[in-house]
């Protein structure tokens, strides 16, 4: 006879007890969410993404180009200056944008035809993983290194104008050597892959 009125009398305490429980896990996500992104080094550790600090570095022709930081689709860290010695197309696009569909399988094919000395650097703007993934390998993308700016920390790093695509030659000193807004024909592409690998004017 007591026990229904023990259950009765706890019911209560029970309910304010989930709800305080419910809370602090919404208010755990809540957290996680803001938190910034990381990225996976070699050995393991765990880095925040984004710009690095760089003496001198600004997106314009003829200055060195901000390095940056991003995680791959695997999670792992992918930085710009990981590529000094080579050429390198850094495109910024976004699985919306037609005109970076049209112009990223030229990209494939420069990329293929110079395995050694140039690489396409693929910076997704502030989309999933998941769907950002399928929209490349869908496409058999597989010259180009993917990455994910999931915040816009590297694209505010360019200033980057409303629209997509935006694309920048930097050379194998990691000086930007020519900066386009919108797509590239092939042709456009090895132009300015061939300025890129030529010497830079003095001064």
């Amino acid at each position: 006879m007591q026990k229904p009125e023990i259950i009765r009398r706890l019911r209560p305490i029970v309910g304010l007890v989930a709800v305080i429980a419910i809370v602090g896990v919404l208010a755990f996500i809540s957290l996680r969410k803001g938190d910034p992104p990381t990225a996976l080094e070699a050995d393991g550790t765990r880095i925040q993404t984004g710009r690095v600090d760089t003496p001198g570095a600004a997106p314009r022709e003829g200055s060195i180009a901000p390095d940056f930081v991003l995680a791959d689709y695997d999670g792992r860290a992918v930085r710009l200056s990981d590529y000094r010695g080579k050429t390198v197309l850094l495109n910024f696009w976004a699985t919306w944008c037609t005109t970076c569909a049209e112009e990223m399988p030229y990209m494939q094919r420069l990329a293929s035809e110079h395995p050694d000395d140039f690489v396409v650097l693929a910076v997704n703007q502030a989309e999933g993983t998941s769907s950002a993934r399928a929209w490349s390998d869908g496409r058999a993308l597989r010259a180009l290194v993917f990455a994910l700016d999931h915040d816009k920390s590297v694209s505010g790093a360019y200033k980057l104008s409303p629209g997509l695509p935006h694309s920048f030659f930097i050379d194998k000193d990691g000086y930007v050597r020519a900066v386009i807004q919108g797509g590239m024909t092939y042709d456009n592409m090895r132009q300015r892959l061939e300025k890129a690998q030529s010497p830079r004017p003095a001064g």
